[in-house]
Formats: structure tokens, sequence, C-alpha cells
């Protein structure tokens, strides 16, 4: 296995073991379709009716649901927790209760879909009988019922009175707000931890409104239609076909050589349309095709799941970019005998010099995979430019204990 497959499934396998969540085409973990699951999650010390984060966040809460409990100060509500099932009128008020149920001894309940004749529309919603917390149904699988979805149900209401229409909205629009919030709101470190569900979610209306992308992205959403991009996907990478991207690259071991990537067709992958990016050098390991797909919650990279290792894909750059953000996993990744913790880090927007010119906006995404039980380690920084794509990766590893460093920049770029 090359070393940017080891960080890859290793990914992955983290994903695995943290358990399922999220929805669209990049939802890990699955269960029956017609199960609609999820958990109330509510502040710490509020015992009537809802509070602490669990899967709302298809990254977050699949990496570590634990360490965003702890952040954002929630946990699962009692059991016993009634849930409603409700289908919405034309201003996001109750129409009428469709089913309801309680909560187990960890705050999770479920409602069979198919059984009820519903599916997941803008229009269906779950809530708290107090209605202290609401969340749109965006998928079949999981949609929890935490802080971050109350949020964002209230900033769709708000919307509503001015003259947006409720269908306007879609779910997936609805996810990528409520999965964006919720890593912006664990960025914010403790902010709410410790608060009632009133000042939590005033706590989580400022952050919404202090983060320009998901801010404008609300405006964005209540226009007819669905969005083609997301919160704040200023086009990182570009998926024109026939495009030609040139690198210069260099290893430490083997010194310097040459990487054309060119965008050539697409492929499904796994019921996915993936885009092919195929490189004649990849990182100095040989040709290589890279599958990638986007949808409003980000970018990500399908090629282990075409290769058959998972059915997870990989991120390369979440919308919105949230600065300085750091997700350890919880579970322990056992590779052939070896294991490690994985690590997904976010930068801050900045400018980046290469041999193709000066880029402004750039985001930096940083994968580590470290061994816990063995010296191995693997840190692998990709560098994406607005409407250019990746313009530098640098994978710095060491593997038996050989290091190497191999580093691509772009030198030419489609005009």
């Amino acid at each position: 296995m090359s070393l940017p497959r080891l960080l890859s499934v290793a990914f992955l396998l983290s994903l695995a073991a943290c358990g399922g969540g999220g929805g669209g085409s990049t939802t890990i973990g699955s269960g029956q379709a017609s199960e609609l699951a999820g958990q109330v999650l509510v502040p710490n010390g509020v015992v009537a009716s809802l509070e602490k984060p669990g899967l709302a966040d298809k990254i977050l809460n699949l990496l570590v649901p634990s360490a965003v409990a702890d952040l954002i100060g929630i946990a699962p509500a009692p059991a016993g927790t009634a849930v409603e099932l409700v289908r919405l009128n034309a201003t996001a008020s109750v129409s009428f209760i469709i089913s309801s149920t309680t909560t187990d001894n960890a705050g999770r309940f479920s409602f069979d879909l198919d059984a009820l004749g519903v599916s997941p529309d803008i229009t269906l919603a779950i809530r708290t009988p107090n209605a202290q917390l609401r969340a749109f149904v965006t998928n079949e699988n999981n949609v929890d019922l935490t802080p971050e979805s109350e949020t964002i149900f209230q900033r769709i209401q708000n919307q509503l009175t001015m003259s947006a229409n409720l269908t306007d909205f879609t779910i997936n629009e609805v996810e990528a707000l409520v999965s964006g919030l919720r890593r912006a709101s664990t960025a914010n470190g403790g902010s709410t931890t410790g608060l009632a569900v009133s000042g939590t979610l005033a706590a989580l209306d400022t952050i919404l409104t202090g983060n320009a992308d998901l801010n404008n992205f609300v405006t964005t959403a209540s226009a007819a239609g669905e969005a083609a991009r997301g919160p704040g996907d200023n086009n990182y990478v570009p998926l024109t076909q026939g495009a030609v991207y040139t690198y210069r690259g260099n290893s430490t071991l083997s010194g310097n050589y040459t990487n054309t990537i060119t965008i050539s067709g697409t492929q499904s992958v796994d019921g996915v349309t993936t885009t092919r990016f195929v490189s004649t050098d990849l990182l100095n390991g040989g040709p290589d095709t890279t599958f990638v797909a986007t949808d409003l919650t980000g970018v990500f990279d399908y090629s282990v799941v075409a290769l058959g290792f998972s059915d997870s894909p990989l991120p390369l750059v979440l919308f919105p970019n949230i600065a300085d953000q750091s997700i350890v996993s919880d579970a322990v990744i056992t590779i052939s005998g070896s294991t490690f913790r994985f690590t997904l880090t976010t930068s801050a927007a900045q400018t980046l010099m290469v041999d193709a010119g000066v880029f402004t906006d750039v985001v930096r995404v940083r994968g580590s995979v470290i061994g816990i039980n063995n010296s191995d380690r693997e840190i692998e920084d990709s560098y994406f430019a607005p409407n250019i794509g990746l313009i530098r990766r640098v994978n710095d590893s060491t593997i038996g204990g050989v290091d190497e460093v191999v580093t691509e920049e772009l030198l030419t770029m489609p005009v």
C-alpha cells in the first residue's frame, strides 16, 4: 500500500469505527433506509427536554462525537423524552403530528418512515413537544435534535417572514447549514457550555450571524431551487473537464519528478457520480486516478470507495472552512497490528506563493495519522486556491523507520 493510501484508509477506518451519521452522497454508515434514527441533545443541566450533540454533522459526529459534546456543553436528553414527527405548513409551524415516540437512556429515538408513508422533505420535521428543539428531516438515516438544528430552524422561519417560501429551501441546503454551524460552534470552544437552552440558542445565533459564509448562505438557500454551491464554497476544486495541471515534485529519497493531472471524464462510484483526476506520478508513486465528488457540505475523495476499501469518502475541503479547527478521532485505528490516531486540521485562509504564481485565500487541510504503539506516522497538507484547485501538497511520513517528504507544487495550470 502506498503512503497516500495508508492515510486515506486510516481515515476511513476511523470513521467506520466511530459509527454512522450524516446524509446525502457522503453518508457514512447506513442501517435501514426506511428508519429515521437520531438523538436528542441538550445543554448540560437541562433535564426537561433536550441537549447534547450527536450525529448532525457527518464529519464531526463521525470523528469524535464525545469531544464535540464536551466542547459545546451538551448531553443526551433523559430517557422517556417525547419526540414527535410532524408535518409543517408554509410558515414552518406544525400542521399536524404524524407520529410520536420517546427516547432511550442514550437520548436516541427512531421512526419507521416507510410504515408511516413519508420520506425526507422540507415540510417534514421532528421536535420535542415543548418545541424547544426542532429539526428538518434532511435524510432517511440520522437526524439529531440539537441546539444547532433549532438555531437553523429559527433562522429559516425568520427568513420566511421576508417573502421566502418554505419550499424554496431544500433538505440539502438545510443539512449544509446545520453541519456548518455544528463545526463553527465547536471551533468556538466552550462559549455555550453550561447555558440553558435559550442561552445556548442565543450564543449559536451569534456564531451563525458572525460567520459570513453561513449567514449569507441562509439568503442564498431561500431562493427558489437548490444552490449551486455550498456555504463558503469558493470553487476550491474546479471540475472542468479536460483541464490539465502540471506539478513539480520532489522526494527526499528519490529526488525530482513531474506529475501531470488531467480531469478526464466521470465515473459512478457506489452510485455517486464522480469526476476523474488522472495523475501520471502521484506523490512519486506512479500513475493514479482520484475520484472526486462535491455536494453542498464539501468536496470528497471517493478513491478508496472505488478501490473497495470502504464505502466512506475522504473529505478534501469542507464548507465553510473553519480556521484552526482540529478534530481528533476517539477511535484507535489498527492497521496490520499497528495502532494509529487520526486528526483532521483546517487553517485560516492565507496567501501562498508556488511556482505558478502567488495565490490568495488559500485554505490548508491537514490529515495526520500518528502511531500509538509504534513510530510510524504520516502527515499530508493540501493547499487549495479559489477557482484554481490544488496548488501545493506535502506528504511527510515515517514508515518502518524510513523518513520521506514528498512535495508537489503547481507549475502550470489551465488558462
